[in-house]
């Protein structure tokens, strides 16, 4: 992402009404190289594309609501846009993403106050300054502890329930046939490989959006994560996972062979999943992709429930769990948890499997109760 770009979409998007021009143009011109700072440090740590581009627009957003520079908001606004975001029925995990970007963003600020110089104020000697200098404030972090949504378990749905491997079977199959009828098979068998390798390997949407041809070791039957997720703001992680489950090797074969190979600039785009116009596919694309194919079932009298992509990422781990639960570490690693208890909050085992392992463990107990013999 060039810098170019991120100061259109800074001056854009973030407007103070003043009664002095000029000391005005200077605040803004401050208030941009701020974060214009925070986002190279968040590329100097290596986060991928999407991540800055999402942190830049929450704080673009945040700026505009607020209708403040960064050096002037204090808690009590942050609380209003906390308020304002939950009055907009937002998901508390989308409300703790946007509430964590803003924290991380002060972090940085309070550590860096320095602003930024230019490549001419460098050239021409100019001292460095500091915000809380310059402008006469206290730099605060305007995040309170005590509001800041935590990360649990509950913030699911307890309703939300993973597609079953009955309903997935259908679905895949459905996905087949329909690519062999329709006037657009091409577009048909990528999205059939494509949802078969999310399923498959359990890996996250953007993870299997960024691979390329290349990236497929068919002779090892593994795939390299290249864009994995990093955990706490670390950056993008890479990683191994096999390939080798669902008959995935074959699937992805025919795909290369008989697909891929003709969507437009096949030869000349390395990703794996091109659009139509031969670009690699979006992260809407793929989304609507699937909400257009579960639709398209239900017209053809296929019952399924609605699932996403990360729905398919936890029918990956809870079907793989409810085989063995034994394997939940093998599971940790290729989902990319650094933490089992993050696997563990993922899984959605049956109320079948549920009920054979209480089945399981009572049977066995009880059995040992009755093999003891009271003392004569």
């Amino acid at each position: 992402m060039k810098n170019s770009g991120l100061k259109l979409l800074i001056n854009d998007s973030f407007e103070i009404n003043s009664v002095d021009c000029r000391q005005d143009e200077e605040k803004k011109y401050d208030h941009e190289k701020v974060l214009l700072h925070y986002i190279q440090s968040r590329t100097l740590r290596n986060h991928t594309q999407n991540t800055i581009y999402n942190a830049l627009r929450v704080l673009n957003g945040f700026a505009t609501a607020v209708r403040k520079f960064w050096w002037e908001i204090r808690i009590p606004d942050v609380n209003e846009y906390h308020q304002a975001l939950i009055d907009r029925g937002l998901a508390i995990s989308t409300i703790r993403g946007y509430i964590n970007i803003i924290n991380n963003f002060y972090e940085f600020l309070l550590n860096h106050p320095e602003i930024p110089q230019t490549v001419l104020e460098m050239n021409a000697g100019k001292s460095v300054e500091r915000i809380d200098w310059k402008y006469g404030v206290k730099l605060i972090q305007p995040v309170d502890s005590w509001f800041k949504p935590t990360h649990v378990s509950d913030d699911l749905p307890t309703d939300r329930v993973i597609p079953t491997i009955e309903e997935l079977r259908t679905f895949f199959s459905f996905i087949r046939k329909y690519a062999e009828e329709s006037t657009k098979p091409l577009v048909y068998q990528r999205d059939y490989a494509l949802f078969r390798l999310i399923y498959g390997t359990g890996i996250r949407m953007n993870e299997c959006r960024m691979l390329d041809v290349g990236d497929l070791i068919f002779n090892y039957g593994t795939i390299h994560v290249r864009f994995g997720k990093g955990t706490k703001g670390s950056g993008r992680r890479e990683r191994y996972v096999p390939m080798v489950l669902h008959g995935l090797p074959q699937v992805l074969e025919i795909y290369l062979k008989h697909c891929r190979s003709q969507f437009p600039c096949a030869n000349q785009d390395p990703a794996l999943f091109l659009s139509e116009r031969g670009e690699r596919m979006s992260l809407a694309s793929i989304k609507q992709r699937l909400l257009a194919l579960q639709n398209l079932a239900r017209n053809n009298d296929i019952s399924i429930r609605q699932f996403s992509c990360h729905d398919l990422r936890r029918a990956f781990a809870t079907h793989l769990y409810e085989r063995d639960p034994r394997k939940i570490e093998p599971i940790r690693h290729m989902l990319g948890h650094s933490m089992l208890a993050t696997t563990q909050r993922y899984l959605r085992p049956s109320s079948k499997f549920m009920e054979e392992q209480l089945q399981s463990l009572t049977s066995g107990h009880l059995i040992r109760l009755l093999e003891v013999k009271p003392d004569a």
